[in-house]
């Protein structure tokens, strides 16, 4: 960040990333089913794209460390990718080679944040640079977002003189009532605390799904609150949406997957 150093123009992200649908976040995504349409215009020759691989992780840094400005990644779960969950290994050797080599480290946790994956955020358990956040930011009642950054990054463009200063500040910026609900979210997070709740859910979810079994499932992923069971043929799971939505449950259409986010204010005996 306002480092001058004109040749980090590159952004590592990862493969079936999706960060969002505004066209700069767009184009750091890789998922052909949102952004089949942008991908058309052509090969984004500054944004690279890999496998949660470590090996994969560690070639990248070797070849393109000098002109890396950024890492962005969708810890431990990828949401609108394809609900792929993969370790924390893979984060804690990110953050060393992003501080070898001085490059960014960014969480987008909009998805994964306040306890979606198990955890708080997965922030706590490896440290970024850049926090962004969203979705249960207020509990799902109005739209708000907050991007959260340590000193070095902040100290980097913040300053009263506005050559220096980022100048940026969309219309709904701050919102006051967005604001307040936010913190009554955030309260209500703590004192009714959800972390137990989630691990309820994942407690349920798995003991109700071992040694779950079928030919026509490819396979079944669970992490916090989230289960999503991938199947070969997306004929198998066809009507399901409707099906779900008669029974009470929300389910978006995605082919080969079934996929559920447990309801964390679910009262019922059991499941809190």
């Amino acid at each position: 960040m306002n480092r001058e150093e004109t040749q980090r123009t590159m952004v590592l992200a990862l493969e079936h990333a999706y960060h969002g649908d505004t066209f700069k976040t767009m184009e750091v995504g890789d998922d052909e089913e949102y952004h089949f349409i942008l991908k058309a215009s052509g090969e984004n020759k500054r944004v690279i794209h890999i496998p949660t691989h470590i090996d994969a992780l560690e070639q990248a840094f070797a070849k393109y460390h000098d002109r890396l400005n950024c890492f962005i990644v969708e810890p431990l779960l990828q949401g609108a990718g394809g609900m792929r969950m993969y370790d924390i290994s893979f984060l804690k050797r990110a953050r060393e080679l992003c501080d070898q080599y001085d490059v960014l480290l960014v969480f987008d946790e909009i998805a994964t944040g306040f306890g979606r994956t198990g955890n708080r955020f997965v922030a706590d358990l490896v440290l970024p640079d850049i926090l962004v956040l969203g979705k249960a930011l207020t509990g799902g009642y109005i739209g708000h977002a907050a991007t959260v950054a340590n000193c070095k990054v902040y100290e980097g463009f913040y300053d009263d003189n506005f050559t220096h200063a980022l100048m940026h500040g969309p219309t709904f910026m701050g919102n006051a009532l967005a604001c307040s609900v936010t913190l009554k979210s955030i309260e209500l997070f703590e004192i009714q605390d959800y972390m137990s709740k989630i691990h309820r859910i994942e407690e349920i979810t798995r003991r109700e799904m071992n040694g779950f079994s079928d030919p026509r499932v490819k396979e079944v992923r669970i992490m916090g609150a989230c289960v999503c069971i991938e199947v070969y043929d997306s004929d198998t799971i066809k009507g399901y949406p409707q099906f779900a939505y008669e029974h009470g449950v929300f389910s978006p259409p995605v082919p080969e997957l079934y996929v559920c986010d447990g309801a964390l204010c679910d009262q019922r005996k059991g499941t809190g």
